[in-house]
């Protein structure tokens, strides 16, 4: 393989290193000596005005808006530390700033901190977003076609998951596991051989089964996902893959064990996720790994040697999605078998996919080719293989190459290395045109 030589390109992968700043580590900060009694009329009139104007604006524009209000009079000044409170609420809502704000009291304390920490993150998955080929087959699709589904503000070409959902409004985690569970779908329908000729049939039904709700089970890695049209998936986390879904009785407000029929989950499943819902430790499906080879050298199906966090969650996905079919939901279809009888279950792991090693998009792989953006590289014990960043799963060998569908999609030759832009939406228009 040789060394490894690093990109300038920012890997997809970046965004899953732990957060280094937590909610509760951010403090309010006090106004000051308050406004006097005559001017709280005219501060609180013009605090929900120039909330509006700067909500109005793209989102990394709106900060700088109020600072530069808060600039021209000691009235203004005023009115723009009480703007933050507003403009909050306007762009984070959800159970996340709830909870931080129960805590503090918005007439003497200004939020412009808590506002400073949510937008960084906001704008943080926005740029490594925007760089993506799923961003990029939007926009040239919606460029060629004159197509323009509606997104606030227009940040993004991208329609297929709410864009509330892109600052983790509830709880962290939501932008990444509902990402994971499109792709997962969008491999889906590319592997079950459904016809392609259709590109607006295919952007229309991404528009109208749009992902609007991410929500964790318990305190584990199994989610539940909503979509427009009162459809609902429980999923891996990791994978993205589906373990059961319920189109029948609508989408539930509240998550109730006994509520999920036979119909919504396979029986091992339903006993697994009862006996780890009201856990107070974390629960990981990747614990339940059975490696069918040296386990101490491959705990779970991974080198020991693999240490860096990136490498490590990325090798849990790849395992995960590749245990023996049936042990999720059935290979590829993501269908769960609802008559299986078995209460236990063992995620089952063959040899030929325990990982030898990790190469991050960015790096170099097969003939020091670079790995382009959204694309990694693991090499097991008796194969290489090209896989998606998200989801883990392969989209090409170190034999042939990354499969032709794909190069296109990523933007990448044979051996996974990035075309210039042009090129690259040249290739996504090649797609449109067959």
């Amino acid at each position: 393989m040789g060394t490894i030589v690093r990109d300038t390109q920012e890997p997809v992968l970046a965004r899953q290193i732990v957060h280094t700043v937590h909610d509760s580590d951010i403090l309010p900060l006090s106004i000051g000596k308050p406004p006097s009694l005559s001017l709280r009329d005219k501060i609180n009139k013009y605090s929900f005005i120039f909330s509006r104007l700067a909500f109005s604006l793209p989102s990394c524009e709106r900060y700088k808006f109020l600072c530069t209000l808060a600039l021209v009079c000691k009235l203004w000044n005023f009115s723009v530390k009480f703007a933050w409170y507003h403009l909050i609420l306007l762009e984070f809502p959800g159970k996340r700033t709830e909870t931080w704000i129960s805590s503090v009291d918005p007439t003497i304390h200004t939020l412009r901190l808590w506002y400073i920490h949510r937008q960084k993150e906001k704008q943080h998955v926005l740029k490594l977003f925007k760089k993506s080929w799923i961003e990029r087959l939007f926009r040239v699709y919606g460029q060629t076609f004159s197509y323009n589904f509606s997104t606030p503000q227009k940040e993004l070409w991208f329609f297929g998951i709410s864009y509330g959902l892109l600052s983790d409004p509830d709880e962290r985690g939501q932008w990444e596991v509902s990402l994971r569970f499109w792709i997962s779908r969008f491999v889906l329908r590319l592997m079950s051989g459904e016809s392609w000729e259709s590109w607006h049939m295919f952007f229309n039904q991404m528009h109208d089964n749009m992902i609007i709700s991410a929500k964790s089970i318990g305190n584990s890695d199994i989610w539940r996902i909503e979509c427009s049209g009162d459809k609902a998936w429980y999923i891996s986390s990791q994978s993205g893959e589906a373990i059961g879904w319920d189109f029948s009785l609508g989408i539930r407000s509240t998550f109730n064990m006994e509520n999920i029929t036979w119909k919504d989950l396979r029986f091992d499943w339903k006993k697994y996720i009862s006996t780890i819902i009201n856990q107070s430790f974390p629960s990981e499906l990747f614990d339940l790994i059975f490696f069918h080879g040296d386990s101490s050298l491959y705990p779970h199906g991974i080198h020991k040697g693999i240490k860096d966090p990136l490498r490590f969650s990325l090798a849990k996905r790849f395992v995960l999605s590749h245990v023996i079919s049936y042990g999720i939901s059935g290979s590829h279809e993501s269908r769960p078998f609802s008559y299986c009888p078995n209460s236990k279950f063992i995620l089952d792991l063959e040899k030929i996919y325990s990982v030898e090693n990790v190469r991050l998009s960015g790096e170099t792989a097969v003939y020091n080719q670079v790995l382009c953006q959204g694309l990694s590289y693991i090499q097991t014990t008796e194969v290489g293989m090209f896989v998606l960043d998200e989801i883990g799963l392969e989209v090409g060998d170190d034999v042939c190459g990354v499969r032709d569908i794909w190069t296109l999609l990523l933007g990448c030759n044979t051996w996974g290395n990035a075309h210039d832009p042009i090129t690259a939406e040249n290739m996504i228009l090649s797609l449109f045109q067959t």
